[in-house]
């Protein structure tokens, strides 16, 4: 509690407003039974949940996360995915997100842009790149000629 207290005060809450935003990310993030215990006490998913909360907190227009649900498991997952959809749906804010998973990307972003070697190599909404990248993958063999045969039956049982 004393987390969401200190950074609502820095985003210019106070009072009665700064007092029902904690209870509101307290009770929507479900750490109500954690309200006395310390940050380092807690555990990995709640932590997690702690800082999407103190990142929301003062309903800042734009939020910048660095993969906010690595490391949780599929339920705590699902509910910090809503819980973040919810808030920058009633608050109409933007968030950019950085992540590895796909599924994160697709539920939480209407545009995605994919990194390689630190460049965007594409960029646009889920349907966009789905139809332009979604066939599958190729794969560029170069092999001497007489282990090709080799390489196709390699590739075909393993994918």
């Amino acid at each position: 509690m004393e987390h969401l207290y200190l950074f609502g005060r820095l985003k210019g809450l106070q009072g009665v407003d700064l007092k029902e935003a904690v209870d509101y990310f307290i009770n929507i993030m479900q750490l109500t039974s954690y309200i006395k215990t310390k940050a380092m006490n807690l555990s990995g998913g709640n932590k997690r949940k702690l800082c999407v909360s103190i990142a929301l907190i003062g309903g800042p227009d734009l939020l910048f996360f660095d993969e906010p649900s690595s490391g949780l498991d599929p339920i705590a997952k699902r509910f910090l995915w809503n819980s973040l959809k919810e808030n920058l749906q009633k608050k109409n804010s933007s968030i950019v997100l950085t992540t590895h998973s796909m599924e994160e990307a697709e539920t939480l972003c209407n545009k995605i842009g994919i990194l390689i070697n630190g460049k965007f190599i594409c960029f646009g909404t889920v349907q966009n790149l789905k139809h332009k990248y979604g066939g599958g993958f190729n794969v560029v063999v170069k092999a001497r000629p007489e282990d090709l045969g080799k390489v196709r039956e390699g590739l075909e049982e393993h994918y």
